[in-house]
């Protein structure tokens, strides 16, 4: 498997993933928007994906989402932050094509 193979099928994966669960995008808006708002000027999709699962699994504030994010997906959700709020692009860093 080439790594555009790679590439293509994780974004698919994630494009499935992202349309079943649309909280998990909310979710991540909110939390990118929150540090934004508390003066954060760099932050990680990785940050934002674990409190996502903090505030669903743990704190039970969203007990009824029943769902596993792969680690996969974070880059994905990460560009598509960027891609919607391109002024907030430089809120994360990233490499290449993930």
């Amino acid at each position: 498997m080439t790594a555009t193979t790679t590439h293509e099928n994780r974004k698919a994966r994630f494009e499935e993933f992202d349309r079943a669960n649309p909280e998990v995008w909310n979710l991540f808006l909110q939390f990118a928007h929150q540090a934004i708002n508390s003066g954060v000027s760099k932050t990680s999709g990785t940050l934002i994906i674990n409190r996502i699962r903090w505030e669903c699994q743990v704190s039970m504030f969203h007990s009824d989402f029943n769902f596993k994010i792969n680690d996969h997906h974070t880059p994905f959700y990460v560009r598509k932050f960027q891609a919607w709020y391109p002024s907030l692009a430089d809120l994360f860093n990233t490499r290449g094509d993930s």
